[in-house]
């Protein structure tokens, strides 16, 4: 499952609800991977006050350290469930900037089992669709998940075809594979694969012919809803990826990094736009969350 979930609650405002989050994070596991799960089986002491050890050296890690490495688990994750009946600035930092990365967001809120009030910017923040606030007793908690994962298998429920140039971009494959994590979240990437590999005649660790590298790729293309193409590097295989796309009505997005090249786009892709089916952007690599989520969003 390529789901990632992370899940926070206040670590040292709210110790005391420490065996509920590790309730929650069990039933969550059935959903995916949760990326914080050994934060908070890591704190078994409430007198450490919330300090983390490494899981590696078993050494108390820095401010900076948690900070660095929560944010780096916020952005490889898909989708965040938050805990907020405790107040928490932590928390609410960690919702913020996953707003700001474009994740679908879960909060939940125990009103009955509390005199405290939810914050205004969390209740307010609710839009029935990529932030969800839930107020919840623990039996409840099943049910609402089902709810969220349900709706949100719905939005993930594309097969992806990404491209990029492989040997002429082959500068590019780290690229290629953030922005393939980023698809993640939108559905089934089907060429996934490909782009662990320098040589895509390795593809499946062993040699193949470029006869079954084709045939392997236009049944994908025929697989996928949607063809998202990194198209700064000049390839004649990206093109004829493309140019088969369009004649199998496939919804098209093509991302070009103008600002990092001093090259130009071909002026078939270019002149292909349309602002519907077959849409061409300049970008940044931080604008890529965003451009996916408009492109999906209007799928």
């Amino acid at each position: 499952m390529n789901r990632k979930i992370y899940f926070c609650g206040s670590i040292r405002a709210g110790c005391q609800d420490r065996e509920l989050y590790l309730r929650m994070i069990e039933k969550l596991q059935s959903y995916g991977q949760v990326l914080t799960e050994h934060v908070f089986y890591n704190i078994k002491d409430p007198s450490m006050d919330g300090m983390i050890p490494n899981p590696v050296t078993g050494k108390v890690k820095t401010d900076k350290e948690i900070h660095d490495g929560d944010v780096t688990w916020l952005d490889e994750s898909s989708v965040v469930v938050a805990e907020v009946t405790q107040p928490s600035l932590g928390v609410g930092y960690e919702i913020g900037r996953a707003v700001a990365m474009n994740k679908k967001i879960l909060c939940l809120f125990r009103s009955a089992d509390t005199d405290k009030r939810l914050s205004a910017m969390i209740q307010g923040a609710h839009n029935n669709s990529t932030f969800i606030v839930k107020h919840y007793k623990e039996e409840e908690f099943p049910a609402i998940l089902k709810e969220f994962f349900d709706q949100t298998l719905e939005k993930m429920s594309h097969k992806i075809y990404f491209c990029g140039s492989i040997r002429a971009g082959s500068q590019d494959r780290e690229l290629y594979l953030r922005i393939i994590e980023k698809l993640h979240t939108y559905g089934q990437v089907l060429t996934e694969n490909v782009f662990h590999y320098e040589d895509p005649l390795l593809e499946t660790g062993k040699v193949r012919s470029s006869e079954e590298i084709h045939e392997n790729y236009v049944t994908w293309l025929e697989e996928c809803n949607v063809v998202v193409a990194e198209v700064t590097q000049p390839s004649l295989g990206v093109g004829y990826e493309i140019g088969r796309a369009v004649n199998m009505n496939k919804k098209i997005l093509c991302l070009f990094r103008s600002a990092d090249t001093d090259k130009h786009l071909s002026c078939m892709i270019q002149g292909a736009h349309n602002d519907s089916t077959f849409i061409v952007k300049q970008y940044k690599e931080e604008e890529v969350p965003a451009i996916l989520k408009e492109f999906f969003d209007q799928l």
